[in-house]
């Protein structure tokens, strides 16, 4: 009987018992395989042939607020080792090390999501048998009127849970925002709160109408001053910064456009020219004769 059965069909279930460990396999192999070099002209490449004359001249206090690297991970850990036993069976199966694959995408810029972004995986049909199929997770997101005590104001200000529980923990957004490195914080509108929330301490420029409770403030959160110099320089994007550095700068070592560098030695040219222009193209002016005299043809023949 077992005769009549293909062979395929015989090996069908050891080629099923056996998958997930040629996954292990295929990701250990994928781990340990040497990074390729990145071709000449790739993504980062065009961005730095883009980039203005000014951007390497900024300021040591622009590049100190940026993100120093990736956001923390916050859905995945490295096992260490190659093996590990399994707490179930006790049987003994290769670690899986594949890093989860998180993306964040641009409304994480405009809200506090806390470090988190989208996941792209796959999920299992069911737990022991069945296909794998694409799958995404997502954050829960909501909307929050949050209170800044150094700015008073209220913001409407979309969060993640997770965003909520560290504000929590910080008591209160300013000390969440102030104390939050940029990378962890990954959000441009965190950064640009924290300029604003940096200045007004700097400046001192707090509840004008209430000079007991802006005294109150500015001890609660002196920790966190920066000199104003330092300051202006937080949460601004690449242009901006480069626009600011632009306006600072004294006129004499400003540095202008090739075009109007051009256009001038143009005029400047032209106008020399000017003199040698008329003289060779254009005739002289010959002088008018009178009506009367031309009717009767005693003036100089035209």
């Amino acid at each position: 009987m077992s005769s009549s059965i293909p062979k395929v069909y015989r090996n069908a279930k050891s080629v099923v018992n056996s998958y997930s460990n040629r996954l292990n396999v295929i990701s250990d192999t994928y781990r340990r395989a040497t990074i390729p070099k990145r071709i000449g002209f790739d993504r980062l490449s065009r961005q730095k042939m883009n980039e203005p004359p000014e951007y390497e001249l900024l300021p040591a206090a622009y590049f100190k607020y940026l993100p120093k690297g990736d956001p923390p991970v916050l859905h995945w850990r490295e096992e260490p080792g190659i093996w590990k036993k399994d707490p179930k069976t006790g049987e003994k199966v290769r670690v899986n090390n594949v890093p989860v694959n998180v993306v964040y995408p641009r409304l994480s810029q405009v809200g506090l999501w806390g470090g988190e972004g989208v996941i792209k995986g796959y999920a299992k049909a069911h737990k022991t048998r069945g296909f794998r199929y694409p799958r995404t997770w997502k954050p829960f997101i909501t909307t929050r009127k949050i209170y800044s005590e150094i700015l008073d104001k209220v913001f409407e200000i979309q969060c993640t849970l997770r965003a909520l529980n560290n504000i929590d923990e910080a008591f209160g957004l300013d000390h969440y925002i102030l104390k939050t490195p940029p990378e962890e914080l990954n959000s441009l509108l965190g950064m640009i709160l924290k300029r604003h929330m940096l200045l007004a301490l700097a400046r001192k420029d707090m509840y004008p109408n209430d000079p007991e409770k802006k005294d109150m403030i500015y001890e609660k959160y002196k920790q966190y001053e920066v000199p104003e110099d330092e300051a202006i320089w937080v949460g601004l994007t690449r242009g901006e910064a480069v626009t600011l550095y632009r306006k600072l700068l004294p006129p004499q070592e400003k540095v202008r456009p090739l075009k109007d560098v051009y256009t001038e030695e143009l005029l400047s040219k032209l106008k020399g020219m000017k003199n040698t222009l008329t003289e060779e193209f254009i005739p002289e002016e010959k002088p008018k004769s009178s009506f009367m005299s031309r009717i009767f043809k005693r003036g100089k023949d035209d």
